[in-house]
């Protein structure tokens, strides 16, 4: 991805994202979350801003800034109470703690399911690492690109990418 982002004219931002599943300690009731590890842009690539609090920023990629969440309105109002004063507290997710930044629109629901996203973050040594390839890539295109343009500029970067890093290449 960050590659990607370097070479790409055709984009105005890539994002990355994965889903996973989240165990949600703490309270009465613990529960298991659908949610996603996602890169700062994915929220401006979509075009959708927190309804509550503030979004990710490129800081909270980076290990040891990544412990925030922010959280669908539906985990708000029922974990919460839909609670204005949610910003600042603090998520058990699988036994680690996190800082709530952020509340998302009613109707925003992406990936689907989604009820929290919490920061992609890696390491240098986990960059240099090409072993995982298990992100979601989406972008939103410059104006006047055609999909058929973006379409080759990215089979051209993956082709350049797998000449690059055979060992990496999924099929």
């Amino acid at each position: 991805l960050f590659r990607s982002k370097e070479q790409s004219q055709a984009f105005e931002r890539l994002a990355a994202y994965d889903t996973g599943r989240f165990n949600l300690g703490g309270g009465d009731q613990p529960e298991a979350l659908d949610g996603a590890l996602i890169s700062a842009d994915l929220f401006p690539v979509l075009g959708v801003n927190p309804v509550l609090g503030d979004s990710l920023r490129p800081e909270h990629e980076q290990p040891g800034q990544n412990r925030v969440a922010l959280i669908s309105n539906g985990l708000w109002l029922r974990r919460f109470g839909a609670d204005k004063n949610v910003l600042g507290k603090t998520l058990m997710l699988d036994g680690n703690s996190y800082t709530v930044s952020g509340v998302m629109p009613a109707n925003f629901n992406f990936p689907e399911k989604a009820e929290l996203w919490i920061p992609l973050a890696f390491s240098p040594d986990e960059v240099k690492d090409r072993s995982y390839n298990h992100l979601s890539v989406i972008g939103r295109m410059k104006p006047g690109v055609s999909l058929q343009q973006a379409q080759m500029e990215m089979s051209t970067i993956a082709n350049s990418l797998a000449q690059q890093y055979p060992q990496s290449r999924s099929e």
